[in-house]
C-alpha cells in the first residue's frame, strides 16, 4: 500500500486510505472484513458524502475510502490519522483519485 500512497499533502484528494486497523485477523472471525467495512462506513460518512468503501481482506485491514469531494477526504484524513482504533494507532494517507479509480474501477463512476 505504501508505494501508491502519500502521507504528504501534494493536493487534496477525495480518496484516502487507513491502515493498521487490525493486528491479528483470526481474532475477528470469518466476517471481519465486512464487519470492519460497515463500521468504517458508519464512522466515516460524517466527514462528507462517502461513495465507496473497500477493506482489503488480504491485508491487516487496509481500508480505502472515496468521497464526492476533496473536503471529505481531508476531513477523514485529519480525523483518522493518529487516532486509536482497536488499541492501534491508525495511519491515514491520501490517494490520487486516478490511482484510486484504477484500483477500484466501479468507484470511478461514483
Amino acid at each position: 500500500m505504501r508505494s501508491i500512497l502519500s502521507r504528504k499533502l501534494f493536493s487534496l484528494s477525495a480518496a484516502c486510505a487507513c491502515s493498521n486497523t487490525v493486528s491479528e485477523l483470526n481474532e475477528f472471525g470469518p466476517n471481519w472484513a465486512s464487519d470492519l467495512e460497515l463500521e468504517m462506513q458508519n464512522e466515516c460518512q460524517k466527514y462528507g458524502t462517502l461513495v465507496h468503501v473497500h477493506v482489503d481482506a488480504a491485508s491487516d485491514g487496509d481500508v480505502y475510502l472515496k468521497y464526492t469531494e476533496a473536503v471529505g477526504g481531508k476531513r477523514a484524513f485529519d480525523s483518522l490519522n493518529g487516532r486509536t482504533f482497536n488499541h492501534r494507532v491508525l495511519r491515514a494517507s491520501y490517494i490520487v483519485e486516478a490511482i484510486y479509480n484504477s484500483m477500484f474501477p466501479a468507484a470511478a463512476k461514483l
